[in-house]
This record gives C-alpha cells, sequence and structure tokens, in this order.
C-alpha cells in the first residue's frame, strides 16, 4: 500500500469518527458504497479525486484535509493561533476549545454567540 493511499485513508477514518459517523452514514451523504468508504480507509482502492471530493464534502472538510498528516494538521493550528498576535489568552483559549468540538456543538456555539451580540447590540441602541 502506498504512503499517500494509508494517509487518505486514515484521516477519512479519523474524520469520520471524530464527527461520530458510520462508514455507512458517510457513504449515504457522499453517494458511494459503504464497501468503498471501508476499502479507503484500509487504503486497499485507488480512490478517484471525484470520490474524494463527494467524501470531503459529506465530511464538511476542505478536499485538502484528507492528504494532510496529523502532524501538520496540528501544527497548522499551532501556527494559526500565533498569526494572531494580539489575540488575547481567553481568545486562545476559546479557539483551542473551538478546534475541539463537533459540528453540532460548534451549530450551538455559533447560536449562542450570535444571541449575545445582537442583545450587547441592542443594549447601546
Amino acid at each position: 500500500m502506498s504512503e499517500i493511499l494509508k494517509l487518505v485513508g486514515d484521516n477519512t477514518r479519523a474524520i469520520r469518527k471524530s464527527q461520530n459517523l458510520s462508514q455507512e452514514k458517510l457513504a449515504e451523504r457522499a453517494g458511494v458504497d459503504y464497501r468503498y468508504i471501508g476499502f479507503i480507509e484500509q487504503g486497499r482502492v485507488n480512490p478517484t479525486l471525484k470520490s474524494l471530493e463527494k467524501i470531503a464534502a459529506a465530511l464538511k472538510i476542505n478536499f485538502a484535509v484528507l492528504f494532510i498528516n496529523i502532524e501538520t494538521r496540528k501544527n497548522l493550528v499551532e501556527n494559526h493561533i500565533n498569526l494572531f498576535p494580539k489575540m488575547k489568552p481567553m481568545q486562545k483559549r476559546i479557539y483551542g476549545q473551538l478546534r475541539k468540538a463537533d459540528p453540532g456543538q460548534l451549530k450551538l456555539f455559533e447560536y449562542i454567540i450570535k444571541g449575545l451580540m445582537k442583545r450587547k447590540r441592542k443594549s447601546r441602541s
């Protein structure tokens, strides 16, 4: 098995599991056979770019993330925080927590933040 097939398979599995998705559910969202997802995760097939594009869309991630190893992803996130030197410590902690949130939690956080910001704007008026 080539390293790139292993990397794509490992990333697909890790991201799928982090979103609490079964292979069947991911396959349904992506419009592919569930066995194909399993074969990709095991590095047993050479997936087409089109199918990887569908899988990335179903996972709600950028297509390129499937090709980045975990250490590089961690470094990118850490460097992303460091790109904002004026970010306050509390903002960095909140950002760190948001990175760990699943999609459902992110939607809830967004709803709460929007509500708080609307309330703040109304109180200024």
